[in-house]
């Protein structure tokens, strides 16, 4: 017998407005008990075992830093000059 996850889902919304927390507690239960398992695909592990051992998926690229571009680095140098100047 299959179980509506709607109707479970307002009966859990009338016992919380309603303000019934053993049978709010009891009909969110019942929600999660109505609702589909999550399972992956067949072959879905093997799949991504598949791809990462074959390389396709690439390694993270390593993030550019403040000062990777040339503007950065003017600005950077402009700045300590001034500020050297100034003392």
């Amino acid at each position: 017998m299959k179980i509506d996850p709607t109707h479970e889902l307002a009966r859990w919304l009338a016992a919380e407005r309603d303000d019934d927390a053993e049978r709010a507690e009891a009909a969110l239960a019942a929600v999660f008990a109505a609702l589909p398992a999550a399972v992956p695909p067949l072959g879905f592990a093997a799949r991504v075992v598949a791809v990462s051992c074959a390389g396709a998926v690439p390694a993270p690229a390593a993030g550019k830093g403040a000062l990777a571009t040339p503007w950065a680095r003017l600005l950077l140098t402009v700045a300590l000059v001034w500020v050297g100047l100034a003392a």
